[in-house]
């Protein structure tokens, strides 16, 4: 491999070797990193017949770390405390008759947890990995996402993102998790059109109407949740 630029997208924890030689001062090879990695440790053998100061460069695009050494037939290693790492750097500064040769590069990467629905919460962790739901909301703690559970069927009558089985949408007057005629009242008093303060408006789409009343009458009762 001749000095120049490798682009990685890497998918899963990976080691790559590479040899390569730096025949003139100021020429670099470049690793590109598509999405970063997490960190990454490295381990190499440089040869050379005469002393060489190789410069390896890693960098995320907010901060760099620099590491340079006096080098000839050594072999070194180095564990960077840089994260998310978009290039890695090797270059030489010592122009000479003969290359140096870097042998057998070996990048260890770390790859960061893949976030199929961009919510901040990595897969591995994510209660609904499929939709986004940043607050992990859980209203039953089954360990299925709240989000999941209304895409997978469960009732979400009043449209609020928290399925029905976690609340007790039809008590509308004291709060006592008892559908009864209180709540049948207040809900045939407010018939028709509706506005956001409007509490037997159960489903918020703007009337008091049947959908309504069809749901109070059918969890008349105690709420069981």
């Amino acid at each position: 491999t001749s000095s120049g630029q490798l682009d990685f997208m890497p998918t899963s924890a990976a080691i790559v070797g590479v040899s390569a030689c730096l025949p003139h001062a100021g020429e670099s090879i470049d690793f590109d990193f598509s999405p970063p990695i997490e960190g990454v440790a490295m381990d190499f053998m440089a040869n050379g017949f005469a002393p060489r100061l190789l410069t390896i460069t890693l960098a995320n695009g907010n901060e760099h770390l620099v590491y340079s050494w006096d080098l000839f037939m050594a072999a070194f290693a180095v564990d960077s405390p840089v994260k998310k790492i978009r290039l890695i750097s090797l270059s030489t500064s010592f122009e000479n008759f003969l290359p140096l040769c870097i042998d057998n590069l070996y990048l260890s990467t770390a790859i960061p947890d893949a976030d199929l629905d961009s919510d901040g919460i990595a897969d591995s962790s994510d209660n609904c990995p499929a939709i986004a739901n940043p607050t992990q909301a859980d209203c039953n703690h089954d360990g299925a996402g709240d989000a999941c559970e209304i895409a997978a069927g469960a009732p979400d009558f009043n449209h609020d993102s928290v399925p029905d089985y976690c609340q007790c949408l039809a008590d509308l007057v004291l709060a006592d998790r008892n559908i009864n005629g209180a709540d049948l009242g207040a809900l045939l008093s407010q018939w028709g059109v509706a506005n956001a303060s409007t509490v037997s408006d159960i489903n918020r789409d703007g009337r008091v109407d049947g959908a309504d009343l069809g749901y109070l009458l059918s969890n008349w009762g105690p709420c069981t949740n």
